[in-house]
């Protein structure tokens, strides 16, 4: 085993996946952000903007008199800069007339800059020889891998994480109580949320989602469109749940009076926006369960 090791960091440095991490950043996340952004709606209803492509340019500087140069990982230290690249994204008004989309208009905006990982691809240090490194005030045993923010070097310090959207269930306590946890860190193109469905002794399931705390499993379900007893046990679909969903079931009922979808949604709707009108409450819980509950699976 040592020996395969030792074969590999001869052939791949320490920090090699960090630089990598970074260039798929640019050259991939980042669009998939932007795309799953996709639409901006405007203060003028009738027009709206199109987000399209994003491209990150090379470190640069600007300077007192206005004019914009290339920059070196040197200089950023020795000036207390940041070193740092311009931000530039396609942006496309348009308005729709007669179920046709008419474009007004498409620039390539400057939205702002991003610290640049030296060795990366948008380094200007990369692929350059070690002669051409010391010309730059380089080391050329510098294995990279870190940012330069106001003169200070930054490394990104690699943390251990839970897998995202994959259940993970386990037992915890809750106010001296005994409970059975199944959790998700649900993930989709930079946004995470942390959604969970607890059983409590009493056999009652709550569901727990950004902005979404405490809420009885079934009335989620039901604000989801099972407004019947049958819809809720058949999308668990599980007989060793069914006594537990009629319980669940009976709960809403007696303590809640929720039957229909519209109640389950105002119920949520009063949690979330109290004091608002009812058409507004509704909406928001609508928008928080589109949006926030399980995200991985899609968003509306």
């Amino acid at each position: 085993m040592k020996e395969l090791v030792d074969a590999y960091f001869k052939e791949h440095s320490l920090i090699e996946h960090q630089i990598e991490s970074f260039n798929d950043f640019i050259e991939n996340r980042l669009q998939r952000i932007v795309d799953n952004v996709g639409i901006i709606e405007t203060d003028v209803s009738e027009y709206k903007i199109k987000l399209g492509k994003i491209r990150v340019g090379k470190p640069t500087i600007k300077e007192v008199d206005g004019s914009i140069r290339n920059i070196t990982p040197m200089e950023a230290r020795i000036r207390d800069l940041t070193y740092a690249a311009p931000i530039y994204l396609e942006m496309t008004a348009f308005y729709e007339e007669n179920n046709e989309i008419i474009e007004v208009d498409s620039i390539e905006a400057y939205i702002g800059e991003l610290p640049i990982m030296l060795g990366s691809k948008y380094c200007i240090l990369h692929n350059l020889t070690d002669e051409e490194k010391i010309k730059l005030g380089e080391d050329p045993k510098d294995p990279l891998g870190y940012f330069i923010i106001n003169g200070t070097e930054r490394v990104l310090i690699t943390q251990e994480d839970l897998i995202p959207n994959r259940i993970i269930t386990e037992f915890t306590e809750k106010n001296n109580k005994k409970i059975a946890l199944a959790k998700v860190f649900s993930t989709r193109h930079g946004f995470r949320a942390l959604c969970s469905v607890e059983k409590h002794p009493n056999g009652l399931l709550y569901v727990n989602a950004p902005n979404l705390q405490q809420i009885l499993l079934v009335i989620i379900l039901r604000a989801l469109g099972a407004e019947t007893d049958k819809d809720i046990i058949e999308s668990i679909n599980d007989p060793r749940f069914v006594m537990e969903l009629l319980l669940n079931i009976q709960e809403i009922r007696e303590e809640y009076n929720i039957n229909t979808k519209e109640e389950a949604l105002e119920f949520i709707g009063k949690k979330l926006a109290p004091g608002q009108s009812k058409e507004y409450r509704i909406k928001r819980a609508k928008s928080v369960i589109q949006n926030q509950l399980l995200p991985h699976l899609g968003v509306y």
